[in-house]
Formats: structure tokens, sequence, C-alpha cells
């Protein structure tokens, strides 16, 4: 009788002690929140600030992963590792991140939808047996984040694809009023980024700016020099000479701790005579004394 409840003293014993080894468990994996990636390139692995920036979430975002199925190489997988990429960014962000998946290759009301969140189609060529099929396909994702949006599209290629999901998370996720404040030199001739089409290269560069950050256009060489409040300048090939006042002043702003990025050519081509003229703008002397040779 005695060695019965002894047996059982000890069965109830380890059965509290296998409930109390799986509350501490389960209190350490809620404090402590770990993920394996056993891929052989890491390619699930995020970076510390992809994690910085989903964690950072202050209420649920959508991801809207609008993608045509039956896509042959090398789209074939885009949709499973984009889908992936963005299960991974979720689970570092607390559950913030709602993932829809949505084909809406020729469903109007879903295209519209998709069209009118920033994915908009791209012809695609199918082989069709013995022949070549053009077709309209959607390759992209659209994120809302309150009243915000930021798109993705279209994900033609994987090698950057973590930095993209993450820049438009973090665009989409960011007040404008915290946005920085990025100047571009006007008055000696360089190009003004508001006056192109957003169908030319430098308009979408300035489309990608204007996404993350305020662009002002700075002119220079008065009393003020660079306006407070601007955080970069951006110099873009000037094609006069730019005067030693506004050279003084860009000077200034450097050595204050401004960065300035210089974006410069000595010649400009014109292909109609095809020939290059010399153009004069007089900042290799300043870049010098910055140490650029």
């Amino acid at each position: 009788m005695d060695r019965r409840r002894s047996l059982l003293g000890h069965t109830w014993l380890q059965l509290a002690l296998w409930m109390a080894v799986a509350l501490v468990v389960n209190h350490l994996a809620s404090v402590w929140f770990v993920r394996l990636d056993l891929t052989e390139s890491g390619q699930h692995t995020l970076t510390p600030a992809a994690r910085q920036v989903v964690a950072g979430l202050e209420r649920p975002l959508t991801a809207r992963v609008y993608f045509t199925r039956g896509l042959e190489a090398p789209y074939n997988d885009h949709e499973r590792r984009v889908v992936d990429a963005l299960e991974e960014l979720r689970a570092f962000s607390g559950g913030r991140i709602e993932i829809e998946v949505v084909d809406p290759t020729g469903d109007r009301a879903k295209e519209e939808e998709a069209q009118r969140l920033g994915v908009t189609p791209i012809q695609y060529r199918f082989r069709a047996q013995d022949r070549m099929e053009l077709k309209s396909v959607y390759m992209g994702v659209a994120f809302v984040y309150g009243d915000r949006q930021e798109v993705v599209s279209p994900i033609a290629t994987l090698d950057t694809l973590e930095y993209e999901l993450v820049r438009a998370i973090h665009v989409v996720a960011k007040p404008s009023d915290e946005r920085k404040v990025v100047g571009y030199l006007q008055g000696n001739g360089e190009p003004d980024l508001a006056a192109f089409a957003a169908d030319n290269p430098i308009g979408q560069l300035r489309e990608r700016l204007a996404a993350q950050v305020t662009l002002r256009p700075v002119v220079l060489g008065g009393d003020e020099g660079v306006p407070e409040g601007v955080d970069a300048l951006l110099v873009i090939g000037p094609q006069s000479q730019i005067p030693l006042r506004t050279q003084y002043q860009l000077d200034q702003y450097v050595m204050k701790g401004g960065p300035v990025a210089f974006f410069l050519s000595s010649v400009r081509p014109d292909f109609q005579a095809m020939r290059a003229t010399e153009v004069r703008h007089d900042l290799n002397a300043l870049l010098g004394h910055f140490g650029v040779m």
C-alpha cells in the first residue's frame, strides 16, 4: 500500500514538474522571440534594420499581394518568395502585418483595385505550344497603412526584394512631418526635378525620392546661404560656372555638418551634331578642398 502511494506521489510530482517546465518555456518564448533560418543562402534572415522598421509599426498594416498565377520561369517562384518574405516580416512585427494574396487577372473589379493602389500590369510573353502569346500580368505589392499607401511594382527581380519591401513599409509608416528635407541646387543650369514627367528617368528618380523625403529647390548666392531645415543638398549637373559666393555657401554648409552630393560632368553631349561640348562648373577646386580628386 505504501509502495503504491509512493509511486502515485512520484507520478503527481513529475506531472507538476512538467507543467512548471512548460509554463517557464512558454514565458521565455513570449519574452525572447527567436526564429531559425536553415536555408543555405540565409534567404529568410532579416537584417537588423528590417526588424527595427517592422517592429516599430504602431497599428495594423495590410500588404496586398497582386500576382498573376501560372507565370513561367524566371517568374514562376516570385509570388511564393514574396509571400515568404512578408510572412517573415509579419513575425517580427508582432502580427501587425496582414497579408492578402489576390490574382486580379481577368477580374475587372480586382484589376481596378490593384491599379488604384498603384500596382499596374506589365506585358508578359507566355509560351503556348508553338506560339508566343502576349498578356498583361500583375506582379506587385501594395501596402495600406491607415490613409497612406505605398507600392512595390513590378517585382521583376528578387535580388533586392527585402530592401524594396522594407523601404515601402518605412515610407508608408513614417508621418510626412517627420520626413527629411532634401534640397536641390538651382540657378546654374541644373535640371528642375519638378519639371520632368513621371515616365522620364529624372521624373522617376524624383518620384522615388519624394516618396521618402521632402524635395525643395534651393538657390544660393544671396545673403542667407542654405536655408535652415534643409537636411541634405543635391548638386545635379550644373551647366554654367558656379559663382564663388555660391561655392562659399556650399563650403560653409559642409563645414557645419550638412551632407552634399555632387553629380557632375565636364561635357555635354550633342547627339544631333555627334559631338561633346565642354561644361565649366568651376567646382574642381572646391571638390579638391573636400578631398575629392
